[in-house]
């Protein structure tokens, strides 16, 4: 169970997210399917993966959006059990690695919106043809 003090971590092996005009378009390579985030869950995702405990990012999320943490938290503890249960990150330890900095104006927050995890799975038939290799970094291609 998640608590506030959880800090996720992406699964980088087979999981691999942008964030594009504000929207986080997340790929699960193993399953094919692909989520997407907007406005407040891209910005969760950002602070999530940027290393934020659930706590800090409620905190920096309801400061921008005029919203209270309690809310924002609870918003987020959802929206983390579902990543976790998609397989897209796991829970790692506290203060494993420092968080890095994110820039929330990017995401045109206005008011709170609790985040919505959106799942396409019309990907699944072409990764199953023709699966994406792994990037190495060094190579060009």
């Amino acid at each position: 169970m998640l608590s506030p003090e959880t800090r996720l971590r992406v699964n980088e092996r087979h999981v691999n997210a942008s964030i594009i005009d504000g929207e986080a378009i997340i790929i699960n390579l193993e399953s094919g399917l692909y989520f997407s985030l907007d406005r407040c869950g891209a910005a969760a995702w950002a602070l999530l993966a940027g290393g934020h405990s659930i706590a800090e990012a409620a905190s920096f999320l309801a400061s921008a959006c005029g919203a209270d943490v309690s809310t924002v938290r609870d918003g987020l503890l959802t929206l983390g059990t579902e990543l976790l249960e998609r397989t897209l990150v796991s829970s790692t330890e506290p203060g494993v690695s420092t968080p890095v900095v994110v820039d929330l104006a990017q995401f045109a927050l206005g008011g709170w919106t609790p985040p919505m995890l959106n799942v396409y799975d019309d990907m699944g038939d072409v990764l199953a043809l023709d699966p994406p290799l792994p990037q190495v970094e060094g190579t060009a291609g």
